[in-house]
């Protein structure tokens, strides 16, 4: 029957070897077939130069980095760093009402460029030849941001800072790092001074030293023949110096003056009165003929009996007394410190040669001063000049010894640009 001849052939052996023979050589014939796994190939090692060139993009995009964080720190404090005067000076907005700047020049007005773009007029209260700085009081309308004014904290050494000013109109920045703060002298006075990896040069008078937190780490001051960087601490006892009364006797008229002691009145021979103890060179009291060791008797016919009697001095020219009554020596004389009474006399250029000659200074240089000699315990210097001992100026170095070898006498000196009076007891 045809029904069973199939299902024999189904299980003969045969056919099912055949069959499982067929199925072996599909499989064979599938695993030669299909495609095969690329070899891994290993990327060849970077070259030196590839490195290195890798290492620069790395460090230039951290530096492009750090410089947008340093230029968006200086634009926050733009209302802080202002620009003083009509040049490029640039002075420390130092509360809501002063502005702190450089010392000289230092005019009795100036004008101060906010941060919003207006144009302040400023005016002096803090000068001096005395002080590395000028302050100058802002009109009531000034505004500045609630958080001005703050100063930095504590720094570790190595810590970033940002010197910060203007130059030709424009905010300047240059970014360092703190070193340390250490003790000074400024304009004859004890400072604290900050240094940092910043170099210091001309156009940045006045300018400020700032951490990456915006508070002021220093105010950049001149200092003789130098810049430096003076904290807060420092800058606040110049601006209360200036704003004493002897501060601004000393800006208005280049003079200081000292209350008598019991040795000054018995050797002047007077009870009461001012001792003009400083005046600088070129100042109103300089060219009205004021001298170191004159004593100021008498103010506008009102006795002076101590230097706090000359405070009318300060009150403007229509409202206060100009005229001095002064003790020199022997002599009784007056002294008119009104600007007006100066009269300068005119030199004609000389013709003749095409040359000027420099005088010889006059005085005696002083070598050296001997510790705890009466020199040095009247403050008397090493390069000082003695310029008048006594009434007396001396005509050599013999007639000098003669004199100064009196007790007590008082010694007229120039140092720079003042001149002194000192009592050597």
């Amino acid at each position: 029957m045809p029904t069973s001849t199939t299902n024999d052939r189904e299980h003969s052996p045969k056919y099912i070897a055949s069959l499982a023979l067929g199925a072996a050589a599909i499989l064979v014939v599938g695993v030669m077939l299909k495609p095969r796994k690329p070899a891994m190939e290993t990327p060849p090692a970077p070259s030196q130069v590839e490195i290195q060139r890798l290492a620069r993009l790395s460090e230039r995009r951290a530096l492009d980095t750090m410089t947008e964080h340093f230029a968006a720190v200086a634009r926050d404090l733009a209302y802080r760093v202002v620009q003083v005067g009509a040049g490029s000076g640039t002075g420390i907005l130092w509360d809501p009402d002063l502005v702190v700047t450089a010392g000289s020049p230092a005019p009795e007005s100036t004008v101060v460029m906010a941060s919003a773009g207006h144009l302040l007029t400023a005016t002096r209260v803090v000068a001096g030849p005395q002080l590395p700085l000028a302050a100058y009081a802002l009109p009531g309308e000034s505004q500045s941001p609630a958080n001005q004014g703050e100063e930095a904290g504590v720094l570790d050494a190595a810590e970033w800072i940002l010197a910060i000013w203007h130059r030709e109109g424009e905010l300047a920045f240059a970014p360092g790092h703190f070193l340390e703060s250490r003790p000074a002298t400024c304009a004859d006075r004890d400072v604290e001074e900050i240094h940092a990896s910043v170099a210091l040069f001309a156009e940045m008078a006045g300018g400020g030293l700032f951490d990456l937190d915006g508070g002021l780490v220093a105010v950049i001051l001149p200092c003789g023949d130098r810049l430096a960087a003076l904290s807060p601490d420092s800058v606040s006892v110049l601006i209360e110096e200036g704003r004493a009364f002897e501060g601004q006797l000393l800006a208005l008229y280049g003079m200081r003056t000292a209350p008598l002691d019991d040795v000054a009145r018995g050797y002047l021979d007077l009870e009461e009165g001012a001792l003009v103890s400083e005046v600088w060179n070129g100042s109103l009291s300089a060219t009205s003929g004021l001298r170191p060791g004159d004593v100021i008797v008498a103010l506008g016919g009102q006795d002076v009996e101590s230097p706090q009697d000359l405070q009318p001095l300060l009150l403007p020219p229509e409202l206060g007394p100009r005229l001095l009554e002064l003790r020199r020596g022997k002599e009784t004389l007056e002294v008119d410190l009104s600007p007006g009474s100066v009269k300068t006399a005119s030199v004609a250029p000389d013709q003749d040669h095409g040359i000027s000659l420099v005088p010889a200074p006059a005085g005696f240089t002083i070598g050296s001063v001997s510790a705890g000699s009466c020199g040095a315990d009247a403050g008397l210097r090493p390069g000082d000049r003695i310029l008048r001992v006594g009434d007396a100026v001396p005509r050599d170095a013999r007639d000098l010894r003669r004199a100064l070898g009196r007790r007590p006498v008082l010694v007229e000196i120039e140092r720079g640009a003042r001149r002194l009076a000192m009592l050597l007891q």
